[in-house]
């Protein structure tokens, strides 16, 4: 049901409980020993970028070109401070080993982003995801248009008390301009 890279912080193998691999393993997730597992932590980053962009704009934009966009200020931002990471989105390899299944009765609701605006909790992650992406083009010269304006959107949603999906896509182009 999941995917798990474990290695030591900030890299290695070394004091890798194999207990806890087990006990992983044995509730259905699929774990690989990294040395370089936090380069999967940012994979993982540049895959949530898109987060806010489904929750405000709905579930096609999750793969389109907003998407594109934020994810490629992402990789270049976390390049430029020399951070590395690789590829843990849908078209890894490895995600053929998770079973993503309906459960009757049930229905998805989306992702995190979308959970919290649901739940009206007054907070949203976007601050922690791509807001991490913002400071780092601000830190390294990289220029972050779309995360910093989808930063400003989940901002304006949750003040606003928006459902997912609500914000116009006509107001993320100004705002994106206009940073």
């Amino acid at each position: 049901i999941g995917l798990f890279d474990i290695g030591s912080f900030p890299a290695g193998t070394d004091n890798i409980p194999i207990e806890l691999i087990n006990a992983l393993e044995a509730a259905s997730f699929h774990c690989d020993v990294r040395g370089d597992a936090m380069a999967g932590k940012y994979g993982k980053l540049l895959v949530n970028l898109g987060n806010i962009i489904e929750a405000a704009l709905g579930k096609n934009a999750r793969s389109g070109p907003w998407n594109d966009r934020a994810k490629e200020e992402g990789a270049a931002a976390l390049r430029a401070a020399g951070i590395k990471f690789y590829n843990v989105g849908k078209d890894n390899p490895k995600r053929k080993l998770m079973n993503v299944n309906d459960f009757p009765g049930y229905t998805r609701a989306g992702s995190s982003s979308i959970q919290s605006l649901l739940r009206g909790t007054g907070s949203i992650e976007t601050d922690f995801l791509n807001g991490e992406i913002v400071m780092l083009g601000r830190l390294y010269g990289v220029a972050t248009p779309v995360n910093a304006a989808f930063v400003r959107v989940a901002r304006l949603m949750v003040q606003k008390n928006m459902a997912p999906g609500e914000f116009p896509e006509a107001e993320v182009e100004r705002m994106v301009a206009d940073v």
